[in-house]
């Protein structure tokens, strides 16, 4: 570590279970409603679902439950399937910590934007009700360019945007999904550990159980 000095000149946050603990809000309820569907869905089929959206979902879901007869049965229901309230309670769910990092990074001159499957609006409307929108540049988004995750595409433009090398730019994401994207762009990937442990992380460059540890990564 050299003090205070950074050697980032970028930082990239995914959205559902780095920013809000949503992905793992979203999988229980997942994980319920194929119960009650007669679908047998394991901790490795759930770890396949996070960082889905709408256009990878019905992939992902068929090479998880395609060799159980009810789901075969119903596969248009299940795949069509979201948790009753799409918007959780942001504030309930922000990262514990969040703002420590953000503000380290603004103090020291990093910019950041957030790198999402999700569309920018409710990106937008996140932020703004959390009170951390000044903190971001810009959101790229998935879905809206038609380059989901794992295209690392987003996760290129944004280092690109940044006007830096892939080397200098860093990433902090949860599911497997995201991380090969952000891997495949070239940036140091950082994960920040699931509640429930779901994920497979195991290709990051990193994993943190706490966000405030990113602040030592971007001094190393």
């Amino acid at each position: 570590m050299r003090g205070d000095a950074v050697m980032y000149k970028v930082l990239l946050f995914d959205f559902d279970g780095v920013i809000v603990q949503t992905e793992a809000w979203y999988m229980r309820q997942q994980a319920q409603a194929l119960e009650q569907m007669g679908i047998r869905c394991t901790k490795a089929d759930l770890a396949a679902l996070m960082g889905a959206n709408y256009m990878t979902r019905p992939a992902a879901m068929d090479r998880c439950f395609s060799d159980q007869e009810a789901y075969r049965k119903n596969r248009d229901e299940i795949v069509k399937y979201r948790p009753a309230k799409i918007n959780p309670d942001w504030k309930a769910l922000v990262t514990p910590h969040l703002e420590e990092l953000l503000s380290f990074c603004r103090d020291h001159h990093i910019p950041m934007s957030v790198a999402t499957n999700s569309g920018s609006d409710r990106i937008v409307d996140a932020l703004n009700t959390l009170g951390i929108s000044n903190y971001f540049r810009s959101i790229y988004s998935g879905l809206e360019t038609g380059h989901p995750k794992p295209d690392p595409y987003i996760y290129t433009l944004g280092i690109e945007d940044a006007g830096c090398l892939p080397s200098q730019a860093m990433v902090i994401e949860d599911s497997r999904t995201g991380i090969e994207g952000a891997k495949a762009s070239g940036a140091f990937v950082t994960a920040l550990r699931d509640p429930d442990g779901i994920a497979d992380q195991s290709f990051a460059d990193a994993i943190v159980r706490d966000i405030r540890e990113v602040i030592p990564l971007l001094q190393q």
